[in-house]
């Protein structure tokens, strides 16, 4: 299940596609569910945050719960629901801050948060070492380090592993 078809959101979905994945989108901007339409994609025009909407798109048969809206309340909003729902669902949340990758991680080690500006970062930086010189297991392993990190402890300590 897919909440949220947005910038995020509809790269996600196209990537799903891609390998036949199989997802229903759930998405309260009336404009934003015509494209998957036309795209043969089941899609909810509903607000995740409401269990009533999880509930239609049959979260308790989801294996893997995808949540990228933009607001951090919103999502943690999601999640909660869809746990109480379907306490075995995987989840993996669009997150602004350490924070929020923390809550995630303190609900379920298995899940993922992501968020925007550190993946950024890692792929501006990782392509600089590259450019540079630096072996590819090597820059891999530095961007794993700091993908770990709280991007204050990180800054702080620049590499120190």
């Amino acid at each position: 299940m897919l909440v949220g078809y947005g910038r995020v959101g509809v790269l996600v979905a196209a990537a799903l596609r891609r390998h036949d994945i199989p997802f229903i989108v759930v998405e309260d901007d009336r404009n934003r569910t015509e494209l998957p339409r036309q795209q043969d994609m089941p899609v909810l025009w509903a607000n995740g945050t409401q269990p009533e909407s999880l509930e239609a798109a049959r979260i308790g048969h989801a294996r893997l719960l995808i949540v990228t809206l933009p607001l951090g309340w919103e999502a943690r909003r999601v999640v909660e629901l869809a746990r109480a729902a379907n306490p075995r669902i995987v989840v993996t949340v669009r997150a602004h801050q350490d924070a929020e990758v923390d809550w995630l991680h303190d609900l379920d080690s298995a899940g993922l948060a992501v968020m925007g500006e550190r993946e950024v970062a890692l792929g501006i930086a990782e392509f600089a070492m590259r450019r540079m010189g630096v072996p590819p297991e090597a820059a891999e392993a530095t961007v794993e380090v700091l993908r770990k990190r709280r991007v204050a402890d990180a800054a702080a300590a620049g590499l120190g592993a």
